[in-house]
């Protein structure tokens, strides 16, 4: 004959000891009836609460030991001596069991996670299981602890050594490009002598015939001509210029006409509009005009 676990407290109460909620212990009994088991009481208290709480009867409860890594749960027997003579009573149906025999009551009312079950009289102290013993942990032996000493020594002294290559390999790099940057320099320095012998240089903007916007360039003025060049490092002109006598008609003064300080106006014979070009100073005009009066 199966046990009657339909009482619904008990399923509410055995939901929350299994989902870790404070309540960790049950216990249940007949009640004076001869096969319904109900809920007698619960606690928070564990093992002590569990063994406080028990009378003189037939009692099955239900524990969760939070002392136990992973925690345990342990379903208990317990006949009290003072019941006559006889053998207990069998504990509540296992879990795969449902209800009553003729099926009726809800599965649910039955316990599912029950690992272990005790009986217990009075004289019985519960105690939990010992703990599965652990294999103590053994450190390296000698050994390999000066083989991996030996290890690391030599990464770190491999390291080393590939830093101090990367830092010489990259001052001689260094080293080469000053080299080449000198060579570059000083060959340009000698071009520029070559060009700039004896010429009248500086800065003019330019208002040509083919393009009416100002523009800022480097200029030349040597052996009766005006080289203007992009900037000063460069090598060929982009316009020349010619000023000698028969292809220079006039240098006039244009500050009025274009409305700019140090500005003046070159007419050449072959072209049919003229130049004009303002100076940073009155210097650089006065150098011009005198260059191209000659």
């Amino acid at each position: 004959m199966a046990c009657d676990l339909t009482d619904p407290a008990i399923a509410k109460t055995y939901q929350e000891i299994i989902s870790g909620s404070p309540t960790n212990w049950l216990l249940l009994g007949y009640n004076d009836t001869r096969d319904k088991i109900s809920l007698y009481t619960s606690g928070e208290d564990g093992l002590e609460g569990l063994r406080d709480a028990l009378t003189d009867e037939v009692l099955y409860g239900f524990v969760r030991l939070d002392g136990l890594d992973p925690p345990q749960n342990i379903l208990v027997t317990y006949v009290s001596e003072q019941v006559s003579g006889s053998a207990p009573r069998r504990a509540p149906t296992p879990p795969s069991t449902s209800g009553n025999e003729e099926g009726e009551g809800p599965a649910s009312a039955v316990p599912k996670a029950m690992t272990q079950q005790v009986e217990m009289s009075e004289d019985t102290v519960l105690t939990p299981p010992p703990e599965a013993e652990r294999p103590v942990p053994t450190g390296p032996s000698p050994e390999e602890i000066e083989e991996e000493r030996r290890r690391e020594q030599q990464a770190r002294e491999e390291a080393e050594t590939l830093r101090k290559r990367k830092e010489r390999q990259a001052k001689a790099e260094e080293e080469d490009r000053k080299r080449k940057e000198a060579l570059k320099q000083r060959m340009l320095q000698a071009q520029k002598d070559a060009r700039d012998g004896g010429a009248v240089q500086g800065y003019l903007t330019v208002q040509g015939q083919k393009n009416y916007l100002w523009q800022r360039r480097w200029y030349s003025l040597k052996d009766k001509s005006l080289s203007l060049y992009r900037s000063d490092v460069d090598l060929e002109p982009r316009t020349t210029l010619p000023l000698s006598k028969g292809a220079l008609v006039n240098v006039t003064d244009a500050d009025k006409e274009v409305l700019i300080p140090n500005s003046f106006k070159v007419e050449l014979a072959n072209d049919q509009a003229p130049w004009y070009f303002f100076a940073d100073d009155l210097e650089a005009v006065k150098s011009d005009e005198e260059y191209g009066g000659k």
